[in-house]
């Protein structure tokens, strides 16, 4: 609005006096316009606030104060429930009186469960809605504690969602939230269940979905696979978090390790994964495995983001006494090919030290002498593989002792006592007086330098078990009979 001088004033910007006939002052004539323009420009500002002008004094600051809230932030209402978000805001603003695009901001008290509803500003419940109305919210999409934002769409009738930030809640800083427990665990012998109160980001070509479980969901993992029906014997599967349409993401299950067909590394996540049992455990009184038929979950392999090995997961189960993840299977391949997998040629015939730079390759170490006896729990006592020899083919996993008896342990480790001596961690110092060489051109030692071998071959028989150790051999010393097992420590995550 344009100042308008007194009547009769050359200077545009003159100001108003008083009359003062003592001094012979003559007061300043008013023109219309300047009774007239403030009126018209404060009524103006009312109507455009959707306000009737009335009588009274405190419609513009009522106006004023409405157009200050307008955009800023409100509360969700006591009477917010699942989907339908009820906002509370200090104006008086009612539907009549919005624009078009006109914003909300809002902190989010609880995750929606699916399509979503907005009651903002007394205009009554709208539909929530994705971009340019494209599609309802799909659940997940408002995360407990994120600041979003909506617009209004006058013609559609509907809340537009513009934008998310999760740094008040910290998601901005951490990728992956759960509880403390880990995310995903065993359910039954072939589902897994994710546990509610886990938010998962997925990075589709560089924009982020988040996924947020308000409760347990059970995957029927088998239902979901990329390739076949059914888990195939003593193999390895990933559950990967994929992009699903605009804006939603769902689960698949691959033995893929980078991500499964169908998609690629921009727009899938590898969240965790499970191996499946090579061979039917059968009937053993008091064993957890008991049962269990080829094909089904080892329980303790599942791991997941917050729950897994410093080294690649894959062929590892977990032993909580310990806090260590363990080899299923004795050790295949060498060096950067150290493996643990089901039908592997067993690796044998190597110096104490050549194992240690094996599993070091693959980020593990060797078994200590309480991991192994806590790993091997279960397993078959007093007995030796069947035929007690050296198996033909000398393959990794699923093997019966003399009894017939799966040899398998408590957690689902193969073959740990009564097929091979296992190298376990460490040297230890027996005397003598002489040099003594070495594989790999590392150097020599000096005396004698024993190694300790845990769980006893086949040629042992009725001396193998959890407790059975050979203290005698050097560690240069190499046998058809003996072999290794890798261990990880676990992966922390941040606080």
């Amino acid at each position: 609005m344009k100042y308008t001088p007194p009547l009769d004033s050359q200077d545009q910007d003159a100001r108003y006096v008083n009359a003062d006939p003592a001094n012979g002052t003559e007061g300043s004539k008013i023109p219309a316009a300047a009774l007239e323009n403030p009126q018209r420009e404060i009524v103006g500002a009312i109507s455009k606030m959707g306000i009737t002008p009335a009588e009274g004094n405190t419609q513009l600051g009522t106006a004023v104060y409405d157009a200050a809230t307008l955009d800023g932030f409100c509360t969700e209402a006591s009477s917010s429930t699942g989907s339908a978000y009820v906002l509370n805001s200090a104006g008086t603003v009612t539907y009549s009186q919005l624009r078009d695009g006109q914003k909300i901001r809002f902190t989010v008290a609880h995750a929606n469960t699916g399509s979503a509803t907005i009651d903002a500003y007394g205009i009554g419940a709208k539909p929530a809605k994705k971009y340019a109305g494209s599609a309802d919210l799909s659940s997940g999409d408002l995360l407990v504690g994120a600041v979003v934002e909506f617009c209004y769409n006058v013609n559609g009738e509907y809340w537009e969602f513009v934008s998310t930030s999760y740094e008040t809640s910290g998601v901005a800083n951490y990728d992956t939230f759960f509880q403390t427990m880990p995310f995903l665990e065993v359910n039954g012998k072939r589902n897994i269940t994710i546990k509610g109160g886990s938010i998962i980001r997925l990075e589709v070509d560089g924009v982020s979905r988040w996924r947020q479980q308000t409760s347990d969901e059970v995957i029927d993992c088998q239902s979901i696979l990329d390739t076949g029906s059914t888990y195939e014997a003593g193999k390895d599967y990933h559950i990967f978090l994929v992009a699903d349409g605009d804006n939603a993401t769902k689960f698949i299950v691959s033995q893929n390790s980078t991500y499964p067909g169908g998609y690629s590394a921009s727009n899938s996540r590898k969240i965790g994964g499970f191996h499946t049992l090579c061979v039917a455990v059968g009937t053993i009184s008091g064993h957890p495995l008991s049962g269990y038929v080829a094909g089904d979950i080892l329980p303790n392999s599942v791991w997941c983001l917050n729950h897994r090995p410093i080294s690649e997961p894959e062929g590892m189960v977990y032993e909580p006494i310990n806090d260590v993840w363990v080899d299923i299977y004795n050790q295949s391949g060498s060096g950067s090919s150290t493996k643990s997998v089901y039908g592997g040629t067993r690796t044998n015939t190597k110096m104490h030290f050549e194992f240690v730079e094996d599993q070091r390759a693959v980020n593990k170490t060797l078994l200590e002498d309480e991991e192994f006896y806590a790993a091997s729990k279960g397993s078959n006592q007093k007995t030796a593989v069947t035929g007690s020899k050296q198996p033909s083919p000398d393959t990794t996993g699923g093997r019966v002792d003399t009894a017939n008896v799966r040899m398998i342990s408590y957690i689902g480790c193969e073959e740990m006592c009564g097929l091979q001596w296992q190298h376990i961690k460490g040297t230890f110092a027996a005397g003598g007086s002489n040099w003594n060489g070495q594989n790999g051109n590392e150097g020599d030692f000096y005396g004698s330098c024993m190694v300790l071998l845990a769980g006893g071959f086949w040629g042992d028989s009725s001396h193998c078990g959890s407790r059975c150790r050979d203290a005698y051999h050097s560690l240069s010393n190499t046998y058809v009979h003996a072999g290794a097992r890798g261990r990880s420590l676990p992966k922390r995550m941040p606080n």
